[in-house]
């Protein structure tokens, strides 16, 4: 598993996600950033009804991206804001992550390891202070997810 990545002029990061990375970037809030500063392409991931056809087409997904394209792979941990250790979908949650981070290794990616960190920062920062629902984070929780990915890039 690799821990940073290089960039190079012109080259372009592309972010592939579920919900999390539209993010209503065409609210005010992001307006400074014009209306092209990421791009994005969605997938169904968090479809996947299950943990063996989560790892199908999460492997699919990054087999086929290095196939037809000469790029580094960064994967981030699925995550939820919860503090409640019994909550069964918090519970399941911990599979995934675990099979995403065997993804990562597999794949020679870098790993963004952000349930661990929101696990870590949980008991400072109740959750409903990151989240409104546990899973879509508040702006300034964007700004801090940004941070973590940065910390695992090296950019």
């Amino acid at each position: 598993m690799k821990s940073k990545i290089a960039l190079k002029p012109n080259q372009t990061i592309v972010f592939i996600g579920d919900s999390i990375t539209d993010a209503e970037r065409m609210s005010a809030a992001y307006k400074p950033f014009g209306a092209g500063y990421v791009h994005f392409t969605e997938n169904d991931l968090s479809g996947a009804a299950d943990l063996d056809e989560y790892d199908s087409m999460y492997r699919r997904l990054i087999s086929q991206t290095k196939k037809e394209s000469n790029s580094r792979i960064v994967i981030i941990e699925p995550f939820m804001f919860c503090d409640d250790l019994n909550n069964p979908v918090f519970v399941e949650l911990r599979r995934f992550v675990e099979k995403v981070r065997t993804i990562a290794v597999d794949f020679d990616a870098v790993l963004v390891p952000l349930q661990g960190s929101i696990d870590e920062q949980i008991g400072q920062v109740p959750p409903q202070n990151w989240s409104l629902d546990m899973v879509h984070p508040e702006i300034w929780a964007h700004a801090w997810i940004s941070q973590r990915w940065l910390e695992a890039t090296g950019l």
